[in-house]
């Protein structure tokens, strides 16, 4: 009886390594990045953000949100051009047109976070950006 529970309890270990082994610490696959190519920007009715996504699963869609001040997360694809979709190496580019932001004061000097998510909201990735006053 002795001789199987160390038989069975060396046949656990033995999978367990395997298992390890092939998938790394924390799995295999590089978490997605969010990265502003403009990480400094002044203040301006017509400022633009130029922002990269790599590391992305291809062809998948990106909601990209701004968070302000006060917490509040606003979904802010409808002022990117283009829209963010991977590509087949899973990255993409877009611009964001954030003047409209600044003149309706949601966006003053300071830092400010940037997600990028899944289409169900899902953050993948996350940076900040600075604003400054001319």
């Amino acid at each position: 009886m002795k001789k199987l529970l160390v038989a069975m309890a060396t046949m656990v270990l033995i999978v367990g390594l395997v298992g390890c082994a092939t998938t790394g610490a924390g799995g295999s696959k590089s978490a997605a990045q969010l990265v502003v190519v403009t990480p400094e920007v002044a203040l301006s009715k017509k400022a633009t953000v130029d922002l990269k996504g790599e590391k992305f699963t291809p062809n998948q869609e990106v909601a990209l949100l701004f968070i302000d001040v006060d917490g509040v997360m606003s979904d802010i694809n409808f002022a990117v051009d283009p829209q963010p979709v991977a590509d087949e190496t899973g990255t993409w580019t877009t611009t964001w047109k954030c003047g409209r932001f600044v003149s309706k004061k949601l966006i003053k000097a300071g830092t400010y976070t940037l997600k990028a998510a899944d289409v169900d909201y899902n953050v993948l990735a996350e940076a900040t950006i600075t604003f400054y006053a001319k």
